[in-house]
């Protein structure tokens, strides 16, 4: 696996590192946002790279790639994993943040995340389509007070200040702009925009450091497939889909402010990772290991280039690289209202094909991937209590 330099045997998938973004620093901005900008690349087969920034002089480098079932290693973290452990991440922080304004004491805070896919339609055709088909949500919780008032508390951490419930809750249409070949192309639907322009950021992984490990590791592969599993075969690669995907999640509240997360595909089976996630840094990208919405964001842009390059491999299409510059936007805390900006992609693409077909290769790619799919879908979440 090639971008960050490996630690060990293990290839090291989250690094810290300094950057001079020329963004804005989140910190300072007087209307709350928080902005993340997720610089994403492919690499070899199934592996992707991104740098995930919020306008500071630091960035998070991470790493991902696909099971078995899309051809990849299984070195790191596939989209689906990175994206639901940020969604973990930021429900215990915000049931962390509400029991503390209120002065309640969490002995133990822990939660299951069971999230479903599907798939269906056909490459070849540009019919296929990706749906998020709900999320099941088992929370833990022991804490000073009743019953009651830390059921409250976990009911407003939900509704009002998680930014993860919020982009679950909220119609979040995804707008583009594609330049093939340095050209920009007229795309067809919303068009993306900012208030600076988008350079291509096949220099910035080009110009910055490799990364050093933060210790200790905070995200690791923490067990292969589990024997006799069926895995389902490589039929991500197929041109006629129909297919479900399932992603279970647990997580845990530590007494210093990190989360621990477990990540792993039931279906088709899958490997199963480990995060470390820093859920109350003074910087918004998190210090002692990334923040949740950095694993949200950057899971998000891995899975768009996932389908890309599967879109590219069924038509045969020559495509030599590829890469995006994604912005997304939250807010934090409360008070709360549906301020989310939709998710603005910049896709930069090299290729001898026709313009004609970059543009069906990125309107395929939007709405075969299972994260656009979440967000342009109001998802229900159904809660339990234990």
């Amino acid at each position: 696996m090639s971008g960050v330099e490996p630690a060990g045997a293990a290839p090291l998938i989250a690094a810290r590192i300094p950057a001079d973004s020329g963004l804005p620093d989140s910190r300072d901005a007087s209307d709350g946002l928080l902005r993340l900008r997720c610089r994403a690349r492919a690499l070899a087969g199934m592996q992707k790279e991104a740098i995930v920034d919020a306008g500071g002089s630091h960035a998070w480098r991470l790493l991902c790639d696909e099971g078995p079932w899309l051809n990849g290693t299984d070195l790191a973290p596939f989209p689906l994993a990175w994206f639901t452990a940020g969604l973990a991440g930021c429900w215990l922080a915000a049931i962390a943040a509400e029991a503390r304004e209120r002065d309640v004491a969490l002995r133990s805070l822990a939660l299951d995340i069971d999230n479903r896919f599907s798939m269906e339609g056909s490459v070849l055709s540009g019919t296929l389509k990706a749906a998020a088909d709900g999320v099941e949500l088992q929370l833990a919780a022991d804490a000073d007070g009743s019953r009651e008032e830390l059921a409250d508390i976990i009911e407003v951490a939900l509704a009002d200040r998680s930014c993860a419930a919020l982009a679950l809750r909220e119609l979040l249409p995804s707008r583009f702009a594609v330049q093939l070949n340095g050209r920009h192309l007229d795309w067809p639907g919303e068009i993306a925009h900012t208030a600076s322009p988008v350079d291509d950021p096949q220099a910035a992984f080009s110009e910055l450091p490799a990364g050093r490990p933060v210790s200790p590791a905070v995200v690791v592969k923490q067990a292969d497939i589990e024997a006799g599993s069926d895995d389902g075969g490589a039929v991500g690669l197929a041109a006629e889909q129909k297919r479900q995907v399932r992603v279970a999640t647990t997580a845990r509240l530590c007494d210093d402010g990190l989360a621990e997360v477990s990540v792993r595909c039931l279906r088709p089976a899958g490997s199963q990772f480990g995060f470390l996630l820093d859920l109350q840094s003074d910087d918004p990208i998190g210090t002692r290991g990334p923040a949740p919405l950095v694993c949200l964001s950057a899971g998000l842009a891995f899975c768009f280039l996932t389908q890309l390059g599967r879109y590219a491999e069924v038509h045969k299409l020559p495509l030599a690289a590829y890469r995006v510059v994604q912005f997304t936007t939250f807010r934090e805390g409360a008070p709360y209202d549906p301020a989310v900006l939709p998710v603005d992609s910049f896709v930069f693409l090299d290729s001898e094909a026709g313009p004609e077909h970059i543009l069906d290769l990125v309107r395929v790619g939007e709405r075969s991937c299972y994260l656009h799919a979440t967000l342009r879908e109001r998802q229900p979440v159904m809660l339990r209590l234990t």
